[in-house]
């Protein structure tokens, strides 16, 4: 991978929940990069690397909807789709004034998560 090739950034606090989505992601040849922190992401993201992020919103320290804020107040051209578990009007709110720039729900429709995903390459 070059720093010019596309990526599909992954933050979920869950391991089994980040391997299956790499993987699953991977299949339709795109590169991943994997974080467990969010954290870890903010401290190597480079905002010259073309990609999107599927980025949990309920994780323990870093929050994604805090994650979410600070990443397009600093980088608003990244997509950002987030992964929920629940949706609720509140939270859908909280997203769009954040920029989200879509979401899936647990459990994952892979066939629509892949679709989003797909957009943005």
């Amino acid at each position: 991978m070059t720093t010019l090739d596309p990526v599909v950034y992954l933050i979920d606090d869950d391991h089994a929940m980040v391997e299956s989505l790499k993987w699953i992601v991977e299949s339709i040849g795109l590169h991943v990069k994997t974080y467990t922190r969010a954290q870890d992401f903010l401290e190597d993201y480079d905002p010259q690397q073309h990609g999107c992020l599927l980025l949990d919103i309920r994780m323990p320290g870093l929050d994604g909807l805090t994650v979410l804020t600070r990443l397009h107040r600093d980088c608003p051209a990244l997509p950002v789709i987030a992964v929920m578990a629940n949706v609720e009007k509140d939270q859908l709110i909280d997203l769009k004034r954040a920029d989200a720039t879509d979401y899936v729900t647990k459990p994952l429709d892979y066939s629509d998560l892949l679709s989003k995903i797909s957009r943005h390459f």
